[in-house]
This record gives C-alpha cells, sequence and structure tokens, in this order.
C-alpha cells in the first residue's frame, strides 16, 4: 500500500522533465522500465526519486478510491476558488468562467491567446498537487484521453503545470470546452423524445466503440458524464471524463469488493454486479453503464434506486434488471431488448461490443446474447447497418485470442501518434500479436504502416524499413486480399519506394474501389496524386476524405500541402488554422502554418508561429521552417549559418535531406540545394518525392540538371510546366 504522506514537489522547470520522463517510463514494462529508471537515477537520483513515486503511487486502484456517491459527483469544503475571471494562466490560457468543481479539482472556461478559441481548463487542487497518486490519476486521464480521436470523446489537448495567481504552482489538463449541458441535466427534464434519445444513443455508442477500439475502458460511463453540445445538426453527445479510465488488460490486483473495502472506483447506479464484487474488468462494464443510460433516456429514471449508494448496490446485486417497459407505455420492443441485453448480470451474456447494441437498437441482431452465439450478430439481416459495418467492426474470429487482439489495438494506438519512439513501440505490439497470431493480416497491416512511417520520415534506416514494410504489406494482402486497408497499404508502401512508386496506383485506386469511404485511402491516393504533380486531382481526394474524417490531422496536412504546392496559398493558411484549432498542443499545425505564412510574404507571422512549433517540438524540422522564412525575407546570412549548423548534423545523424535543401533554395544556392538532394536520392529516403515538386525548390525548374535528376526519379518533368504557369 502506499504511503499517501509522501509528496512531491513540483514547480513548472521540474513538471516539464517529470512528465516527459513518466510519458515514456509508463509505455515500460517490467525490466525495462527499472532500466529506464535506473539510466534516469545516473544523472539525477532525486528526480528518479520522484518518477518512482508518480509511477508507483497508484498502482493499486485504491489509492484512487473515493467514497461511493449516489450521483457520482463530490462535494468540495467551502474554499476559494483558486482562479478568478481575467487571471492568465501559463501566460496564455485568460479565465472567463468558473465552469464547476469536483473532489480532484475545479473546471473552467479559458480563452487561448494562442489558437485564438476557448478551452476547458481542470485543475488538481494544491493540496492534492504534490500527492503523487493523484498526479499520476491526472497524467493517466490525459494519456488515456489522448488515445482517441472521435467527436464523441471530449478531446484533452496537455497537462501543464504554472505559477497561479497567487505565486502558488498549479497543475492543471487543458481540453477541449464542451459549449451545452450533461446528459443528466438533460433527462431531469423528463424522458427524451423517441427521435433524440435514438440520437444521443447512437453517438453514445460511436464514442464508446472509438474508446474499446483504442483499449480503454472508461469505468465510469454515466449521463453526469456525457455533454450534449447544440449544433446544426442537432446536439452532438460528448463523452467526458476519463480520470477512472483505464486499459483493456486486467491486473492480477483488480480492485476489491465494494464490501471488503467500503469504498469504489465507480458510480453505484452504474456499476455492473462484478465491479461491486472487485473482479475482473472488462468492457462489459461499459455496456452495463450504456444499458443504464439507454434506460434513463426513455424513463428519466435508474433501474435501480435507493437512498444509499450501499442500497443501490445491493439491489443490483440481488435483482435482475426492470424492464424499461414497465414505465413507458408503448416502447419500442428494440430498445427494451437492447436496455436489457446490456443490463445482464452474467457479463458473458451482454453484447460483445457498443456496436452490437446499435445492431439491435435497429433490429438487425439478437436481442440476447451467450458466449457460443456472439458470432451470429453480424450473420443477421442481409444488409442494413450490420452491412454496413461489417468491414471495420467485425467480432474477434473464432481461435483468436484475446491477448492478440489486445496487442494489435495497443499497436493501432502507437502507429498513429508517428513519433519514432511511438512506432518503434508499435512495431513491438504488432510483432507480438503476429507471433500470437501469424494469420492476423490487419496486424500485419498496421506492422507495415509503421515500418513505412518510419522510412517514409527518416526516422531510421530507410532502405529497412522500406524492405519491412513492403514485407508485411504483401504479408497482409497475401493473407486478405480484399481488404482495403491491406490493398491501400501495399500500394502506399510502394508509393514511397524511389525506385517503384510508380506502379502505387493501382493499388491505391483498388483501395478505393473495394472501400470508399476509408479516408485513408483518399489520403494514400491524395498523396501519390501530389508527388506525381497532379495537385487538383490530389485535392479532390483529400476533400473527399476529410467528408468521411473532418478532423483528420493527416488530410489536413496533406491538404494545406497540396495548396502550397499549387500556388494557392491562402487555401492553404485556412487549412493550416483549422489544423492548428483541431491541436493546438502539437506542433504540427504551427509549422504548416509557418509555411503559409513564408510564401504569402508575412514572415513576421511565420517566425511567430515557428516559435509556438518549438514550444511542442525542437530540432532539425523546426530550424528549417525558421531558416526558410529568414531566407525569404532577405536574412541570407542567418539562414545559410542555420543551414550550415543543420548541415553538420545531418552528415552524421541522417535526416530529412529536403529540409536542408530547401534552406539552401531559399537563400539563393541552387546547386547546393541540388547536390543535397541527389545524396537524399542515394539513401532512398521515400520523403524525397513528397518535397521535390515543393515552391522552394522553383528555381531550379529550368535548371537542365534538375530536370535529368527529375528523370531519375521517374518523374516526368513536363507537370514542372503546370507548376511554372501556377507560380
Amino acid at each position: 500500500m502506499i504511503d499517501c504522506a509522501h509528496t512531491i514537489e513540483v514547480t513548472p522547470q521540474k513538471w516539464a522533465s517529470l512528465k516527459s520522463l513518466f510519458e515514456q517510463a509508463s509505455e515500460l514494462d517490467g525490466p525495462e522500465q527499472e532500466k529506464f529508471i535506473s539510466a534516469v537515477k545516473e544523472t539525477d537520483p532525486g528526480l528518479a526519486q520522484e518518477l518512482i513515486s508518480l509511477l508507483r503511487g497508484a498502482e493499486e486502484d485504491s489509492v484512487f478510491h473515493s467514497p461511493l456517491t449516489n450521483a457520482g459527483g463530490h462535494s468540495l469544503p467551502p474554499r476559494t476558488r483558486v482562479l478568478g475571471q481575467g487571471d492568465v494562466v501559463a501566460e496564455r490560457f485568460q479565465i472567463e468562467e468558473f465552469l464547476g468543481s469536483g473532489g480532484m479539482g475545479e473546471v473552467y472556461r479559458a480563452y487561448d491567446k494562442l489558437s485564438c478559441d476557448q478551452v476547458g481548463i481542470k485543475t488538481l487542487r494544491a493540496e492534492y498537487a504534490a500527492q503523487p497518486e493523484f498526479l499520476k490519476r491526472l497524467m493517466r486521464e490525459m494519456r488515456l484521453a489522448r488515445r482517441i480521436q472521435h467527436p464523441n470523446i471530449c478531446r484533452v489537448f496537455d497537462a501543464q503545470c504554472a505559477s497561479g495567481p497567487l505565486g502558488n504552482t498549479m497543475i492543471f489538463l487543458i481540453m477541449e470546452f464542451l459549449d451545452g449541458e450533461t446528459l443528466e441535466s438533460r433527462i431531469r427534464r423528463g424522458p427524451l423524445p423517441a427521435n433524440a434519445a435514438i440520437a444521443v444513443a447512437f453517438q453514445i455508442i460511436d464514442g464508446l466503440q472509438a474508446a474499446h477500439e483504442a483499449g480503454i475502458i472508461h469505468r465510469d460511463l454515466k449521463a453526469a458524464n456525457v455533454m450534449l453540445v447544440p449544433s446544426s445538426g442537432g446536439d452532438r453527445a460528448v463523452i467526458m471524463d476519463f480520470g477512472l479510465a483505464r486499459d483493456r488488460m486486467p491486473r492480477a490486483d483488480e480492485g476489491r469488493s465494494l464490501f471488503d473495502t467500503g469504498v469504489i472506483v465507480g458510480t453505484a447506479a452504474y456499476m455492473a454486479p462484478e465491479q461491486l464484487h472487485g473482479q475482473s474488468i472488462t468492457t462489459a462494464v461499459d455496456i452495463h453503464a450504456l444499458g443504464v443510460i439507454l434506460f434513463e433516456l426513455v424513463t428519466a429514471r435508474q433501474p435501480f434506486e435507493g437512498g444509499t449508494p450501499f442500497a443501490i448496490a445491493l439491489r443490483r446485486l440481488n435483482n435482475s434488471a426492470p424492464s424499461p417497459g414497465k414505465f413507458v407505455k408503448k416502447l419500442d420492443p428494440n430498445w427494451e431488448a437492447a436496455t436489457l441485453a446490456c443490463l445482464e448480470s452474467d457479463p458473458a451474456r451482454r453484447p460483445a461490443n457498443p456496436i452490437a447494441v446499435r445492431a439491435i437498437l435497429e433490429g438487425v441482431g439478437p436481442r440476447r446474447t451467450s458466449v457460443s452465439r456472439r458470432h451470429l450478430l453480424w450473420k443477421a439481416g442481409g444488409g442494413g447497418l450490420a452491412a454496413a459495418l461489417a468491414v471495420k467492426y467485425w467480432p474477434r474470429p473464432r481461435g483468436r485470442s484475446a491477448q492478440a487482439e489486445h496487442h494489435f489495438k495497443v499497436g493501432e494506438e502507437f502507429v498513429r501518434r508517428r513519433s519514432a519512439e511511438d512506432l518503434n513501440n508499435a512495431i513491438t505490439e504488432y510483432g507480438q500479436a503476429i507471433a500470437i497470431d501469424p494469420d492476423y493480416a490487419d496486424a500485419w497491416a498496421g506492422l507495415a504502416d509503421a515500418w513505412a512511417a518510419i522510412a517514409n520520415f527518416s526516422l531510421g534506416n530507410s532502405a529497412t524499413a522500406l524492405k519491412n514494410s513492403r514485407h508485411a504489406a504483401e504479408e497482409a494482402v497475401r493473407l486478405k486480399p480484399n481488404s482495403a486497408r491491406a490493398v491501400g497499404m501495399l500500394g502506399y508502401c510502394i508509393s514511397i519506394d524511389l525506385n517503384d512508386w510508380t506502379r502505387a496506383e493501382n493499388y491505391l485506386i483498388r483501395a478505393i474501389q473495394l472501400d470508399p469511404k476509408r479516408a485513408e485511402s483518399r489520403l494514400w491516393y491524395g498523396a501519390f496524386l501530389g508527388k506525381s504533380g497532379r495537385s487538383q486531382e490530389a485535392i479532390r481526394q483529400l476533400l473527399a476524405g476529410l467528408d468521411e474524417e473532418p478532423t483528420s490531422l493527416a488530410l489536413n496536412q496533406q491538404l494545406s500541402t497540396e495548396y502550397l504546392r499549387s500556388a494557392e496559398y491562402q487555401k492553404a493558411l485556412e487549412v493550416a488554422n483549422e489544423l492548428v484549432r483541431l491541436q493546438p498542443f502539437q506542433a504540427l499545425g504551427y509549422l504548416v502554418r509557418t509555411r503559409a505564412y513564408e510564401y504569402l510574404g508575412r514572415y513576421a507571422d511565420g517566425l511567430a508561429s515557428c516559435d509556438q512549433a518549438t514550444k511542442y517540438m525542437t530540432g532539425p524540422i523546426v530550424e528549417s521552417y525558421r531558416a526558410c522564412v529568414l531566407a525569404a525575407r532577405g536574412d541570407r546570412a542567418e539562414a545559410l549559418q542555420i543551414a550550415m549548423a543543420l548541415e553538420e548534423q545531418w552528415k552524421h545523424d541522417a535526416f530529412d535531406s529536403s529540409l536542408l535543401a530547401k534552406i539552401f533554395a531559399r537563400a539563393g544556392d541552387s546547386r547546393r540545394a541540388l547536390q543535397i538532394l541527389k545524396v537524399g536520392a542515394s539513401r532512398n529516403e521515400p520523403s524525397l518525392l513528397s518535397n521535390i515538386l515543393d515552391p522552394a525548390f522553383r528555381p531550379l525548374f529550368d535548371d537542365p540538371e534538375f530536370i535529368q535528376f527529375l528523370r531519375t526519379l521517374h518523374l516526368d518533368p513536363a507537370v514542372l510546366k503546370a507548376y511554372r504557369q501556377s507560380n
């Protein structure tokens, strides 16, 4: 058991180091984590001890236990709020309104001066900020919530530490601001009309499915943790508060029973029997909570009620769930069936996943599920929702182990992040899934994706990474020849090979034919078209992808790139601004915006945007962007000084050659730029193809040596004519 008296003294400077170390160490297990801690200990024993406290301060769920409450909320003793209207936190977030308080802290609406948008600020109470168990809980909420990018999940951008208005140290989360009311508040006014209830239910199902696909169990899903945000298309339902969430793989030290400890994680009225008994926790507990919400939506009451949390728990354990039809005349039988299926006492008899609940609501799924019949769900009814979702949400095939599926889903999360460390973690996870199940086609496709990203972003040996990605993609297609993901991934792997990239188009077209709504396929084909010099076709593909996934960072980034290539600089800036709005706490949007400002001649804005990027990224990428703006502004000497420093690094620790070549090109040294591009080609750097038609290289477009270089890359020099005209 933890000694909760142990405290950590946190300053903004120490927080930056501790947060980075925590995020790295959290992804390591057993001996690897111990080795990591030992390495930290060698350089800073004090910081290592605080890292240990933070990592181990919450190894048992019991340190997070709060007294079980009827409504799930916590009350604060009377106290002065830590922030007031007009206060500015971290020189960036201006407090506009106090929104509420809970057991761990307070929530405010704030104006972000950087992104020019409203955000939510969730503070950690000062008395908890020095206790490792509460720091870990806050960090866990950030880490798990950031795994999921979905319109029905509240986005958490970052955790920061800063000095408060009174000089006190504050730790807080920055998250999406949701301007609406909780579902709990709406239900207090009475049952929702049928159309509104089904719309809310479907959105909660979609968000919960995304969480489960990311390997996350919410554990405290309830009406109070769902926000209804008005929009032109009706209310958007958003699942919030991942403070009690956890990874799907259970630990040996699973939580204790309510009756053993007197406290437990969760909210009594929504908890499944296995939670109340302290048994192993699976996604089935979220399905049970979903059932309670379905019950509430149409009855405005809960299925198990009582004067105290313990009374509610005893009723849940000793009774079957009542039918909502007892309280609602002429209730849709599908709604009743879905609700009762979710509220089954035996977790094995509940629907296998949220999408299965949706199928029951639509009348295309079985109304009761047993372990042996779960796979029958997707054989029900020819067509409709079940058929449309079959590719993406097909239940685990017979014989595939839960462990293999877990490794696959963790790999899916890592591969989305795109840093070198995360991609290597993805490779490990996919590899473990394949070791357990060598015929796991989607795991092979994921493995190909990770290796391809390492090759494309020059995060390792490009030749080795290309070879590995191609092999994994070919294996995925062999196992699943009609999979849009597998076929598209093979096309993508071919498209980033300098020696073979022109053969990719047929695979990319085939992937879109297999699944026209798969946004990733549109991204890959759009990128191929762009590097082929067909920017307008590329833009059409990317816009089609954004119709399916409007919040995709990759699609928006590629779209901005194509607008730059076609000299539509104002449109490039508009897309860059959207990237910043979508993810204001990553460097990507600010760097894309830097390029747009550069070509619009807004150099001061470009340098300011680059400065913002340095808050989230340092290294050659940011410095090359800065140098290009300086060169474009006329500060050639300063730009070349940066270029020469980067060139020394590039010689010994290779990074994307086009980053360096762009600086020389913008500074007027076309000869040196071309020499560097040729070195990149000799290294078979995939990113070269994506950058060779960049506006920075337009001074070379009439150079016979450059034109011949294009031919060695299998690129038709005729495309240069169109770009000359667009400039």
